[in-house]
């Protein structure tokens, strides 16, 4: 059957959807050092003020400068920015600062890696992780996200079942005009009894309903609730006692009949 065919479609659909972006995140995937590395290239440039600015200038040596040397740039620079020497509030968190950038520096693995960022620049986009690890969303947030991505994929996928039903339907009206006229032609060189007609079914691409967004999933589920909460339930014992009623045969030994029965004497 077509329709279970446009199932499937729609099934592949969202299988290959989802295993998009489950590999997407895993051909930009960083790991802890990378993001280090993110959170001190920016805190070096709010440090120094400058985009231009490097590890290398804020401990004052150049990129090709030794690890000794490294040590000593931190030595030198250090003494300025002591929390114990310098009153400037802010001295406690450059100083944390410089301390930081010296050990990445003095680690081979790290500082290979800030090398290739110091020459072709820190990506914009850094991936959902690190932005996760910078601001840290509530639970309400990811819910709410989380809703909004899966009711877009709802909205999406009812559209494409429409579609995928409309062209069903067009196929099947067009399969059965060319049975009939191969029905006609045979009919002219040998006349059938019985004939297939297909006036019983109507079918018609337009009377597939359009999607409603009022019936994606962020919509249709408080919808649901707030009728169930708003509409008032009938009694369902007054229902079946008024059937039964209704049922039970009047003779002149029920209550029904001696009511009648009384009626009528004083009618008299």
């Amino acid at each position: 059957m077509k329709y279970k065919q446009s199932t499937h479609l729609v099934l592949l659909f969202l299988g290959l959807f989802l295993l998009l972006g489950a590999l997407i995140p895993q051909t930009q995937a960083w790991d802890e050092l990378d993001y280090e590395l993110f959170d001190l290239v920016d805190a070096v440039k709010k440090s120094e003020g400058k985009e231009d600015a490097s590890f290398y200038s804020l401990l004052g040596v150049e990129s090709t400068a030794t690890t000794n040397q490294i040590a000593k740039g931190f030595r030198k620079m250090s003494r300025t920015v002591h929390p114990d020497k310098n009153p400037d509030p802010s001295s406690q968190e450059r100083y944390s600062l410089l301390g930081n950038v010296a050990s990445i520096l003095r680690n081979d693995t790290a500082r290979e890696r800030y090398n290739f960022y110091y020459k072709n620049g820190v990506p914009s986009w850094r991936g959902t992780g690190y932005f996760y690890r910078r601001h840290r969303p509530g639970f309400g947030s990811v819910v709410f996200a989380l809703t909004i991505f899966l009711s877009l994929v709802q909205y999406g996928t009812s559209w494409l079942t429409y579609y995928l039903r409309k062209r069903d339907i067009q196929y099947l009206i067009d399969e059965r005009a060319m049975l009939a006229k191969r029905q006609v032609k045979r009919s002219k060189k040998s006349p059938v009894e019985n004939p297939a007609t297909f006036e019983d079914e109507e079918l018609d691409p337009e009377m597939v309903p359009k999607p409603s967004v009022w019936n994606v999933f962020i919509f249709s589920v408080p919808r649901f609730f707030f009728r169930k909460i708003t509409t008032k339930s009938t009694p369902v014992r007054e229902e079946v006692t008024e059937v039964k009623q209704r049922d039970v045969p009047v003779t002149p030994d029920s209550p029904q009949g001696k009511t009648r029965k009384r009626g009528r004497k004083s009618r008299a």
